[in-house]
């Protein structure tokens, strides 16, 4: 299970650097050059959130858009509020 959300974390985070200009334009909390330690990282950060239902621990944008079933959602809210935690290995 957390292999599982460590690869859905890993693959969102990199495309959205990859597919956002305002990202690859701007420096913030995730560097531009982000290696695979750098990604793992903040896919931990990312689980440790979710499973804290606490999206503030996330380094985002203020303009972050995020969905779920293809509906635009409040981060925090959906899956946020019912994930029980990262799941064992």
């Amino acid at each position: 299970m957390r292999s599982s959300l460590v690869i859905v974390g890993a693959v969102a985070i990199a495309g959205a650097v990859y597919f956002s200009p305002r990202i690859r334009a701007a420096t913030g909390p995730i560097p531009l050059n982000c290696d695979r330690a750098c990604l793992e990282g903040v896919v931990d950060q990312y689980i440790a959130a979710l499973s804290a239902h606490d999206p503030k621990r996330l380094p985002l944008s203020e303009d972050v858009t995020y969905t779920e079933n293809d509906q635009k959602i409040d981060v925090g809210d959906g899956f946020w509020k019912t994930v029980e935690g990262p799941g064992e290995l």
